[in-house]
């Protein structure tokens, strides 16, 4: 198993212990496309608020989710509707 491989696991499976603690359903978290979002807000507005970028997703989705909406094509907007107020570089 490749090294990236290995982290990926390691990553999955303490984020299903983590949204097992929270009662989140894992299937909701798209490991790969926060990263994409933090590394994009890092690269381009500045470091310490790429954790906040995924704090404030986290909220739109969780009020998304207590109107009733809890769709994969929501949290792909909401996802689309932050990243259009993050430049685009050259991340």
């Amino acid at each position: 198993m490749t090294d990236l491989k290995e982290c990926e696991r390691r990553w999955h499976d303490w984020m299903v212990k983590a949204c097992d603690q929270v009662g989140v359903d894992p299937q909701t978290v798209d490991i790969k496309a926060i990263h994409g979002l933090t590394k994009r807000v890092a690269h381009n507005i500045d470091r310490p608020l790429a954790p906040v970028s995924s704090y404030i997703l986290g909220v739109a989705v969780g009020m998304a989710g207590a109107s009733g909406d809890i769709s994969k094509a929501t949290h792909d907007a909401l996802l689309r509707r932050l990243l259009s107020v993050v430049p685009k570089g050259s991340d």
